[in-house]
């Protein structure tokens, strides 16, 4: 019974998160639950503003300091947000007068999570995973499952 609500996309990630927040506050009304992915550094405060229960996702390892300051030194996307200002700059352009817990983006991924972080990867896998509670950190590992072939699925609608 789930619905699609999709946003308009842009190759600016600022753009990109502005659109997203836009949309999800067309229709955030109608549902019971946000759910968002662990870059939508927003996700968290829309869910408060409107009183929803909140879930974030992990389709990566969860990331903490020491991981995300890995992930802004390695250069790469991330790496432009090693100069604090930039970071900061950028998260006040982005967020405008969305009261946060930090004035950076990347500080509010790891210092303002919900209860409750579903993350598709294994406690094996996870760099310092001794720093994620079980408590609000389950790791689930992979969604993987065996694929039904389309004359398998055929069989099923028919039944």
């Amino acid at each position: 019974g789930a619905c699609f609500s999709g946003y308009h996309n842009h190759k600016k990630l600022s753009e990109q998160i502005k659109n997203a927040y836009a949309a999800a506050e067309e229709v955030i009304e109608d549902h019971d639950l946000v759910v968002y992915e662990q870059f939508f550094f927003l996700g968290k405060h829309l869910a408060e503003k409107y009183g929803k229960p909140v879930v974030r996702i992990f389709t990566a390892p969860v990331t903490n300091k020491k991981l995300m300051q890995e992930y802004v030194d390695a250069g790469g996307a991330l790496g432009i947000f090693r100069h604090k200002w930039i970071a900061r700059s950028w998260t006040k352009e982005v967020a405008k007068d969305i009261p946060m817990k930090t004035d950076n983006w990347l500080d509010e991924i790891i210092e303002n999570p919900p209860e409750l972080n579903l993350v598709y990867t294994l406690p094996e896998y996870q760099p310092y995973a001794e720093d994620f509670s079980e408590e609000h950190f389950k790791f689930l590992g992979p969604s993987i499952y065996v694929r039904k072939s389309e004359q398998e699925q055929e069989s099923e609608q028919a039944v």
